[in-house]
Parts: structure tokens; C-alpha cells; sequence
């Protein structure tokens, strides 16, 4: 007997998995220093503009508890004031996506801005990501690719799974996937969750690289993983989505290639 099987979830020009739009949080889990929270407050208060940002990050990352958004921004605020660009960057972020600030486009573009002319790679992600998505700006693929290019030229693992989406969907340029796999890859060394879930799409489509489902849950898995080991890097929306393309996965699937994906993904570690 036929079984209905749930379609996967739809991004992009196509149906089927979802491509996520990666979004560089703009810090390293290590910029929360390992001062007390008391100690850091009164460097903070005196002006101490690393000090602010640090502070900020401990109430945006807090490890197995819930974040206070709005500490975070008060902080990253005055931080961002000070000039600092990774405050800066990370105070972006809030903005475009309305964590303990109402959502306000120009502020992110703003202060992506101010942090991108400082050489800050994930502000320079986060631009391209405005104008790919056309939040608050005119939609200009061109202007995206761009800016993706500086964040990916940088190093910023956001950056590098974003142009990949621009390749792959052949947005303002001609469709290119091996290109696009080849900056998931680029990304993924980073163990980036999106660089991980794109090349999930890209396996699922055979695009760039042969088509397996077995691959492709794999590296969903692995997205998933990383997730796990950095929370706040992108949004709940973003992490439900690798979620449902796990479970949607499964159900194309045997219980012996389902087996398979999950020991190869519990085996795969950055740089093999």
C-alpha cells in the first residue's frame, strides 16, 4: 500500500527541503569572558567599551539558560556607542530580528554598517542578508552577492554559506551548484549549521553533487548537531526548519538508510 508522505519544507524556487538564509550572530562563544558578572559590570559602567560587549554576549549566549535579550542590547548598546565593531555587528543582528529591541531594518543596516567599515565580517553578511531579502532596503541580489563575497573573503562561515545560496539558486548569476557546494564546504570547515543544512538541499537535489537522501539527512543531522553547540547562532525560526527537514527526511526513508545517515553524521568530525 502506498504511503502519503509529507512534503518537505518549501524555500527558495523549489519545492522541497528548505534553504536557510544563514545569519552570522557576529561573535565567538569565548567573547564572554570569564570575569564575574559583577566585575564585568563595573568595567562596563566605567566605559570600558570590551567590557560592555562582554557583558552583552553573557546575557545573549548563557549556557543552559534563557537569554536576557534585553540586557544583552542594553549593553551591546553602549558598547556599539563606544565604537566597538564586534558590539556593533551583534547589535545588528538584534535589530533585524527584534531580540530585546523592536525590529528596526534601518538601525541594523545602521550599525552593520558602522561595523562592516571596520572590516567586521558578519556585519558584512548581515548587509548582503538585508538586501537578499529586500528588509529594508530595495531587494538588489548584486548588492547581496557583494557583500557576501567581502563577509566570505573574510572568513565569516555566514558569509561563505550565503554566497553559496546566491550560486545555487542563480540569483543575479547564472546557476552555478558546484560552486555553491564548494562555498558550503567552505563554511561547513567552520561547522556552521546553514553551510551544513544547504548542502543537505544540495544532496536532497542532486545539485552540485549526486543525489543521496542518505547524504542529505547526514548532514541535516550534523546542522543539527551544531545547533546544539551553539544555540544562539541562528534564529528559532531557522533551527525548526532543519528540525522538520530531519523528520520530512525520515519519511522518504528506510529504516536502513535512516541507520546509515545517523552513524555516519555521529562519526563525521570538522576537517574530514
Amino acid at each position: 500500500m502506498d504511503v502519503m508522505m509529507k512534503p518537505l519544507a518549501f524555500g527558495g524556487a523549489a519545492v522541497g527541503i528548505v534553504v536557510l538564509a544563514a545569519i552570522g550572530a557576529g561573535w565567538a562563544a569565548a567573547d564572554n569572558g570569564s570575569l564575574p558578572t559583577t566585575d564585568l559590570k563595573r568595567e562596563a559602567a566605567s566605559g570600558q567599551a570590551g567590557a560592555a560587549y562582554t557583558l552583552g554576549m553573557r546575557y545573549y549566549d548563557v549556557d543552559g539558560h534563557k537569554p536576557d535579550y534585553k540586557k544583552a542590547a542594553h549593553w551591546l548598546t553602549v558598547a556599539a556607542k563606544a565604537g566597538n565593531a564586534r558590539a556593533q555587528a551583534q547589535l545588528a543582528y538584534l535589530y533585524q530580528e527584534g531580540y530585546g529591541v523592536s525590529r528596526d531594518y534601518a538601525f541594523a543596516r545602521h550599525w552593520a554598517g558602522q561595523a562592516a567599515a571596520q572590516g567586521d565580517g558578519s556585519a558584512m553578511d548581515l548587509l548582503g542578508d538585508l538586501y537578499l531579502h529586500g528588509l529594508g532596503v530595495k531587494r538588489d541580489y548584486v548588492t547581496a552577492r557583494s557583500w557576501f563575497e567581502k563577509s566570505a573573503a573574510k572568513g565569516n562561515s555566514a558569509g561563505q554559506a550565503n554566497l553559496g545560496w546566491i550560486y545555487f539558486y542563480g540569483l543575479g548569476v547564472p546557476k552555478d551548484c558546484k560552486r555553491a557546494v564548494g562555498d558550503y564546504r567552505d563554511s561547513i570547515r567552520q561547522s556552521d549549521p546553514s553551510g551544513e543544512n544547504n548542502l543537505a538541499v544540495a544532496y536532497f537535489f542532486g545539485c552540485g553533487v549526486p543525489q543521496n537522501n542518505t547524504a542529505s539527512l547526514k548532514w541535516a543531522l550534523i546542522a543539527d548537531r551544531s545547533i546544539a553547540a551553539k544555540p544562539g547562532l541562528l534564529t528559532e525560526g531557522n533551527k525548526a526548519r532543519i528540525a522538520r527537514n530531519i523528520v520530512n527526511l525520515e519519511q522518504r526513508m528506510t529504516a536502513s538508510e535512516i541507520a546509515t545517515a545517523k552513524d555516519e553524521a555521529a562519526k563525521w568530525k570538522p576537517g574530514d
